[in-house]
């Protein structure tokens, strides 16, 4: 089968001794068990003999879990190269927030706003103060909010760190956790919580809470995040 075709030549690449190793998407003929196996018999080879590793895989999860320095390429350039912490939490670019992790980050517009004095962000259904931006000398007038699913707070009615209304469009149930899919101002959003937290049907009302984060303001004229 294709699948053992490609275990055979993973076995000829890892038997002959070398300084590199060279892999381009060398688990995509597996099923699941076995993907998971193998990820970890390649961290051990790494660890154990010091071999470099080059690893090609359009599959994030792999990446993630394999790699201690991730480059992420579109259109053959690298839009960033560093840890997997560092791309997953301080993306550089558009591309990279939207391809790294599942769901991917979200980017909610929003406008530099003035509130007695202080900058706020403001979109459609929210405002959000911003005092960061007071250290930014020419942040751009509009932006993108770049926001991980797991940080949105939802809830079933308005409180202190859930003020904004929202829709609820549909529910994913994935076992330990439900992907939410939301329309604030009606602009989709997804939040990621844990199973069972968040009592709502599709087509109800919920109330959603977010807080910006200084490192995930993009500027859209440019797809960079602001540093």
């Amino acid at each position: 089968s294709g699948g053992e075709q490609q275990r055979t030549a993973i076995g000829r690449a890892i038997v002959q001794p070398a300084e590199l190793l060279l892999l381009d998407e060398p688990l995509s003929n597996l099923d699941a068990r076995l993907r998971i196996q193998l990820r970890i018999a390649f961290k051990q080879i790494h660890q154990e003999l010091g071999q470099a590793v080059v690893y090609v895989t359009h599959d994030q999860v792999e990446a993630m879990s394999l790699s201690d320095s991730v480059g992420v390429l579109n259109q053959g350039r690298f839009e960033q190269i560093g840890s997997p912490d560092e791309v997953y939490h301080r993306p550089a670019t558009r591309f990279v927030a939207r391809f790294i992790g599942t769901p991917p980050m979200n980017l909610i517009p929003a406008e530099v706003e003035s509130a007695a004095g202080e900058p706020v962000l403001a979109g459609s259904g929210f405002s959000v103060p911003a005092p960061e931006l007071r250290r930014l000398s020419a942040a751009p007038k509009r932006l993108e909010i770049g926001i991980r699913p797991e940080s949105i707070l939802v809830a079933p009615s308005a409180g202190p760190e859930t003020p904004f209304p929202a829709e609820l469009v549909w529910v994913e149930r994935l076992g330990a956790r439900s992907i939410l899919d939301l329309t604030l101002g009606g602009a989709p959003v997804k939040a990621t919580v844990p199973a069972g937290t968040v009592d709502l049907a599709p087509g109800q009302a919920a109330w959603c809470g977010f807080r910006p984060q200084s490192h995930h303001l993009l500027d859209p004229s440019t797809g960079r995040f602001l540093r």
